[in-house]
């Protein structure tokens, strides 16, 4: 009988009993560690696996204080080339952007594998009016999951890839809740493993609103959530939905492309349910939002967007495909209140986004002036804050550049990101699409320079390669107006060029709203005029150089010396310098106001234009009360005119200034 730590039989070794427990104990916890690991891993791997390229870009600098470049860091895959995606991998991440007044931002740095078969489908999700909705029975509640997602599996095309974007309200009870992103991306993942072929690719993106209770505004946010990632195509839905009809991805593209300009326009399905005289459901290019800046105008809450989308596109470009068939189920019924005030908007907002439109079509059949890289007309911004306006409207000025500037570059300016950054960092994802916009990003280093972001912009008057350049703000939009003026100015011989067009307009020169020659520059100062900048520096520039400027001004030219009248008409109630938020509002009515009441100066008009033709007498003539801009009579410039720096800039800043040259790609050379 054994005893103790004593085991019975011949030849046995004796073992103490507490050595016995232990290796016990020890073999159990080699076996619990063993599958913590094993869940560890998995865990790991479903929350980052992810398709996606890996590229960082080959940036050379300015001495380290200016670094940029141009398209690059984003892959594009060519029709030509596979769609090689693993379908777990291409499911798996969770993807979450944030869309608010204050700004937005993106959760994920990923460049993703985007072809010109990649369709973004886009809407608003909520979960109100659902019970006690959990994981486990959010697929039997649902719409998306019950309706829109099978049917979606069925008639989708092998050759096409997928995106949804769903956006919801930022108080929706169920997205709320912590992780709910985590275990919707879960849910949706599984159903599309269980409901779709597993050679079309399929991933969803979340879309968090600062908003409630708008669908067309939270549809807003889903497709510009998409256009950032450069997704070609997009459909707007709903989720509670039924397609019906296969090949629609062949159909919607392929009719998209017929029109002239390819893929200007909107086509759809024919659907029941809702209303069937129009387009409730809608399918574009992101061209739609090259032209108008915004998937539906923000005056829109609801399902007015669709009259717009419909009608704005008549009557040649707006197509119901009747052999595509969609049922909207309508099942949980209207989920928003409408508001049926907008309706009285619904006309003005088509008419007005027409004549948008209408220049973008003529830009497109237009010969475009070839650009030189050694002598660049540069419409130079800086970026250095992360709210809606200032992000918006830098994509709203690459987008506007070549319409309204043929043959102009638009130059942002950003901090560049190492360390700690003294602003906002712009999302990755905007600036990629500014650079496929066809802009250029420079890159400044804000260690080695204490020169404010406001005066980014005037380090393109350093640049070699660039012969003229205007300096703007992102929240300005562009104009013919102002491109009129601007060629003016390029007419002339004045090296300068300055705009006031609103009463409120009256210091000599506005900021964001200076042109300059870098020759002419040159000359003047000697060499570089970065050394200069600061805070006086414009009210320094004007009392030294007015000579040579040749300044458009609408109200103050009886007071401003080099004053000149606008030959083309003012655009409604609309002026040069006018800043708008990120859904293209003006952000500040009084100054519109302020236009409207303000009295014309007869001295201001050009008697060869309408511009403001309203009141002004018909027997008053209008001479120029300065001398012409084409004067061969340069103005003698006292030594006196050249001032000491008002500002110590970094030796970084005027070693580049004197010895670095920007290359035509945007890299320093």
């Amino acid at each position: 009988m054994a005893t103790g730590g004593v085991l019975p039989g011949p030849h046995r070794t004796l073992k103490p009993a507490a050595e016995g427990k232990c290796t016990t104990k020890l073999f159990l916890f080699s076996i619990l560690m063993t599958c913590v690991i094993v869940i560890i891993s998995l865990q790991y791997k479903y929350m980052t696996s992810v398709t996606v390229i890996q590229m960082l870009p080959k940036i050379n600098g300015i001495n380290n204080l200016i670094k940029g470049y141009l398209p690059g860091p984003y892959t594009l895959v060519g029709p030509d080339q596979k769609l090689n995606i693993e379908k777990g991998n291409f499911t798996a991440k969770v993807l979450v952007d944030e869309h608010g007044e204050e700004g937005f931002q993106n959760h994920h740095s990923h460049i993703l594998e985007i072809t010109d078969r990649t369709i973004a489908i886009g809407g608003g999700i909520t979960t109100r009016g659902l019970k006690e909705l959990t994981a486990a029975s959010m697929a039997s509640k649902l719409p998306l999951f019950k309706r829109l997602l099978p049917s979606f599996c069925k008639t989708a095309s092998k050759g096409f890839s997928y995106h949804y974007y769903l956006a919801h309200d930022h108080n929706d009870p169920y997205f709320s809740l912590p992780n709910s992103h985590e275990m919707f991306s879960k849910e949706f993942n599984a159903a599309v493993e269980k409901h779709c072929p597993s050679d079309i690719p399929v991933r969803v993106h979340l879309v968090r609103c600062s908003h409630a209770g708008k669908p067309a505004w939270a549809q807003n946010d889903a497709m510009w959530a998409a256009y950032l990632d450069d997704i070609p195509f997009f459909y707007r839905v709903n989720d509670d939905s039924d397609m019906m009809t296969g090949g629609w991805s062949e159909v919607f593209t392929e009719t998209l492309k017929k029109y002239t300009p390819p893929y200007v326009g909107v086509v759809g399905p024919a659907h029941s349910g809702g209303n069937t005289a129009i387009l409730t459901y809608d399918f574009t290019h992101k061209t739609h939002l090259d032209i108008f800046g915004i998937y539906y105008p923000r005056v829109f809450t609801d399902w007015y967007a669709d009259d717009w989308v419909t009608k704005v596109y008549r009557p040649d470009r707006s197509t119901k495909c009747k052999d595509i068939k969609l049922k909207h189920t309508m099942e949980t019924g209207t989920r928003y209140k409408v508001d049926f005030r907008v309706g009285q908007k619904l006309q003005a907002a088509i008419d007005s986004n027409q004549k948008i439109l209408k220049r973008y079509i003529k830009y497109r059949n237009s010969t475009h002036p070839t650009k030189d890289p050694k002598s660049q007309k540069i419409i130079s911004m800086s970026l250095y804050s992360n709210k809606t306006s200032r992000l918006i409207g830098a994509v709203r000025s690459a987008q506007l550049t070549p319409v309204m500037f043929p043959g102009w570059t638009a130059r942002f300016y950003i901090e560049k990101t190492v360390g700690i950054s003294k602003y906002d960092v712009i999302p990755e994802n905007l600036i990629r699409k500014l650079q496929l916009l066809g802009a250029q990003i420079l890159y400044v280093d804000t260690q080695a320079t204490n020169v404010s972001p406001e005066l980014w912009p005037y380090l393109v008057s350093d640049d070699s390669t660039v012969e003229r350049f205007i300096i703007r703000n992102v929240t300005f939009r562009m104009t013919d107006r102002e491109f009129t003026a601007v060629e003016e100015w390029t007419k002339s011989k004045r090296t300068f060029h300055c705009i006031r067009d609103h009463p409120s307009h009256t210091t000599p020169i506005i900021p964001d709203l200076i042109g300059g020659v870098n020759s002419g520059i040159k000359t003047l100062f000697s060499g570089s005029w970065l050394a200069y900048l600061g805070q006086d520096f414009l009210e320094n520039l004007w009392e030294n150089q007015k000579e040579h400027f040749y300044c458009h001004d609408s109200f103050t030219c009886k007071s401003q010396p080099q004053s000149f009248p606008f030959v083309s008409p003012r655009e409604g109630d609309t002026f040069i310098g006018e800043t708008y938020d990120g859904y293209h509002r003006p952000i500040d009515n009084k100054d519109v106001e302020a236009l409207t009441k303000a009295q014309l100066v007869p001295q201001c008009l050009d008697p060869k234009s309408t511009i403001d033709v309203v009141g002004l007498p018909k027997h008053v003539t209008i001479i120029p009360s300065h001398p012409p801009a084409d004067s061969d009579k340069s103005p003698v410039i006292p030594d006196a005119a050249v001032k000491q720096p008002i500002v110590n800039v970094t030796s970084f800043v005027q070693s580049a200034a004197n010895s670095t040259k920007l290359s035509t790609n945007g890299t320093s050379t």
